[in-house]
């Protein structure tokens, strides 16, 4: 992690921030978090992490003392406090603090952290070329739509699958539908058509994700948000993940079986090439704003 990070309103060393005992996203994983890619000191799709930051924490009852200006402004702050050019953002909202048990008051101050921490950037390369994915049932709760804190279920299912030695879990339902990976929305290509799963109760609306159905549609590939069940990820022409920091992630086995040719499929590579033009234009655009 960065020296520096943002803790409710001031820059300080990391090793000096504290959070109350009695803070609710500590005792309760009653919190929100948003997590980002800084590419070159420039947080990208930041408009688009905080609206769905904002909107979870309306959704779920938080105080609104707080506005997109005032994170915006923190998370530009950690960026400069901190000699990190590429790094992982992470935005940290809990309900606040609260002497009371698992019953709140309406507290009035959530409160607000933002770290960076620095990417390595040969992993997520090498995670471009492809990876090894399995799948595992969905022990998540029916709120995984918002980004909340309670992630346990994703991190023993996250722990499954680093044991063996995948980058991620496929995670399924009890009636056999695909939801997402612990860490990463899933796409696969089955007969030419792109496919997702729709964005409900237990697939989180990824800001990756997003991106993906627009490059798809930009470039003239058919997608779909449809339904997946568990029996077509075998038989995919391709499967790929989504997240933030890794951006498109091809799947080239899946249980230990090839998908496809165990190679990076061709829908696969046409989007990770859009996907890196939309960032390089991002970026002089930044540039050409800033002068530098």
């Amino acid at each position: 992690m960065g020296k520096n990070v943002y803790l409710n309103g001031k820059i300080i060393p990391a090793d000096e921030a504290k959070i109350s005992v009695n803070d609710r996203g500590f005792l309760y994983g009653d919190a929100l978090f948003e997590t980002l890619r800084s590419y070159k000191k420039a947080p990208f799709m930041l408009k688009s992490h905080l609206t769905r930051l904002l909107e979870s924490a309306q959704d779920l009852g938080f105080s609104m003392n707080i506005d997109a200006e005032a994170i915006k402004k923190a998370v530009y702050e950690v960026v400069e406090a901190n000699d990190i050019e590429d790094g992982s953002l992470r935005i940290t909202l809990t309900r606040g603090d609260s002497e009371k048990r698992v019953l709140y008051e309406q507290l009035e101050q959530p409160n607000l952290l933002v770290t960076l921490t620095s990417l390595n950037t040969h992993d997520i390369s090498s995670a471009g070329t492809g990876v090894k994915a399995i799948s595992g049932s969905d022990k998540r709760s029916a709120v995984s739509n918002h980004k909340n804190s309670s992630m346990l279920a994703s991190v023993l299912s996250y722990k499954e699958a680093m044991d063996k030695n995948a980058f991620d879990m496929i995670q399924i339902t009890k009636r056999g539908f695909v939801t997402e990976g612990t860490r990463s929305n899933v796409f696969i290509v089955l007969d030419g058509i792109l496919l997702t799963p729709p964005s409900d109760n237990y697939v989180l609306p990824g800001i990756t994700r997003k991106v993906v159905l627009n490059i798809a549609q930009k470039n003239g590939i058919k997608v779909e948000e449809d339904a997946i069940v568990g029996q077509d990820l075998p038989h995919a022409e391709e499967i790929f993940l989504t997240n933030s920091l890794y951006e498109i992630v091809p799947v080239t086995s899946f249980n230990e079986e090839p998908i496809a040719n165990g190679s990076k499929g061709e829908i696969t590579q046409k989007v990770q090439n859009a996907y890196k033009m939309l960032v390089d234009h991002w970026l002089e655009q930044i540039y050409a704003r800033t002068g530098n």
